[in-house]
């Protein structure tokens, strides 16, 4: 039997290496075909590029609904927590900080090179490990020169971020066009603070379980200690569970009117 509904999700781009979009396209994507419908992914742009992009502009429309993505709470938990990973990333008395991402220009990972650079000059033993790929990798290499920076690569297994994340002191994520921002989440559901960009969504989505700074390694240095003086895995964990995925499919389903609605027989 044909599917109820066929759902198309348009995404501005995808890689290879993307992180959270594509996280995003197969968690939505799994729950619509496990309800009976059919999702078809539309990225525009030829195929078979690094990245694929289109031309896009805002339309004034009176039936917009909001919905929130979500975090994946059972491969992303303070129970992730792996003592030899947290060996392996910094010695005892360091303070690890994560940041996952694409390193890209949007995702600005030069802000965490920065603060890890103020952190250092106050004195502050602090190791960033950075988990992504992408094209300012040998830039950012460059600018890490002299800094105890562990580039981790692109990991392509989804619950190998989680440790990482569960062990470290806070995590980076200052990119200030994030709109969700799925590898933040990830942290707090890990039981990590967050500091992001003020300029982004994240501050709504990390609430009092993270910190917004602006454009400043000393500001953001300043929000890393706050945040380690404050901390409890609790709070953030909390903070990371009012998104789970199956709100955001029931809230997608909802804004399709699908809700309630027998799907059709196979």
């Amino acid at each position: 039997m044909p599917p109820d509904v066929r759902i198309a999700r348009i995404a501005n781009f995808v890689t290879p290496v993307s992180g959270g979009l594509r996280t995003t396209l197969d968690e939505l994507g799994a729950s619509y075909l496990a309800a009976g419908h059919e999702p078809v992914p539309v990225v525009p742009g030829p195929a078979g590029r690094d990245e694929q992009t289109g031309s896009w502009a805002r339309a004034a429309v009176r039936n917009l609904v909001r919905v929130p993505l979500g975090v994946d709470l059972g491969t992303f938990s303070p129970g992730r927590f792996v003592a030899a990973v947290r060996a392996r990333l910094a010695r005892p008395g360091e303070l690890l900080l994560v940041h996952c991402g694409r390193l890209s220009r949007e995702k600005r990972a030069d802000r965490s090179i920065r603060a890890l650079a103020e952190l250092r000059r106050r004195g502050l033993p602090a190791v960033p490990a950075v988990a992504g790929d992408g094209p300012l990798l040998g830039t950012l290499r460059a600018r890490a020169t002299g800094l105890p920076v562990r580039f981790l690569g692109h990991i392509s297994e989804r619950d190998v971020p989680a440790r990482p994340l569960a062990s470290a002191g806070v995590a980076l994520a200052p990119g200030p066009v994030g709109t969700f921002g799925p590898a933040a989440l990830e942290a707090l559901a890990s039981g990590t603070p967050v500091v992001v960009s003020h300029d982004s969504t994240l501050p709504e989505v990390a609430g009092p379980a993270g910190a917004a700074v602006d454009d400043d390694p000393a500001a953001c240095a300043t929000a890393i200690l706050d945040l380690l003086g404050s901390r409890s895995r609790a709070a953030e964990r909390a903070r990371a569970e009012r998104y789970p995925w199956s709100a955001a499919v029931q809230g997608f389903l909802r804004a399709h009117a699908l809700i309630g609605k027998p799907a059709s027989p196979r």
